[in-house]
């Protein structure tokens, strides 16, 4: 190719493309900072007004107490009873009333189903073979012990076998 500009104009033309690059590079940092600024102004303003919302709150629980140790004492015991009032009384999880028939089981009783129903009382159905009479009864006589548990009626009449008697039973645990 030929060489058609001086070296003059083409070192001045080097200078005007250099300038020029480093104005754009520089418009697009500026651009860029731009932008992280807009976008943090909110989250800094929401921040400061939280922050000041909660050192409020701080001061005033500070300038309302007298600051004895009596008085902080006196609040947690008025809130955990608060909490106790709200807390249920009776340990009723699924594990608990299966322990609690299971605990009940004598030998010669093999329970096949256990089924239960939440609603403002639990409706409990269980189903089993039992070995003979004998052990049946002992083992509607030992749910009936358990406090809270009423036990339906098992009807055991002459009629059924003697060994392995399927039963139903149906019971129902007050809260």
């Amino acid at each position: 190719m030929f060489n058609l500009l001086p070296d003059q104009d083409k070192a001045a033309l080097r200078r005007e493309y250099n300038f020029r690059r480093a104005l754009v590079y520089m418009g697009g940092i500026i651009a860029v900072m731009t932008l992280s600024l807009a976008f943090l102004v909110p989250v800094y303003v929401i921040t400061y007004y939280k922050y000041h919302s909660v050192d409020v709150q701080y001061n005033s629980i500070i300038h309302a107490r007298d600051g004895s140790e009596q008085a902080y004492i006196k609040d947690i015991k008025k809130i955990n009873s608060l909490l106790d009032v709200l807390k249920d009384t009776h340990d009723l999880r699924s594990e608990a009333i299966f322990k609690l028939i299971i605990d009940a089981k004598q030998a010669g009783v093999t329970i096949i189903k256990i089924g239960y129903i939440r609603e403002s009382q639990i409706n409990i159905r269980m189903e089993g073979v039992a070995d003979n009479r004998e052990s049946l009864r002992s083992f509607t006589k030992a749910l009936s012990q358990i406090k809270g548990l009423k036990v339906g009626e098992l009807p055991i009449s002459e009629f059924v076998r003697d060994a392995h008697i399927p039963f139903a039973l149906d019971m129902v645990l007050t809260t």
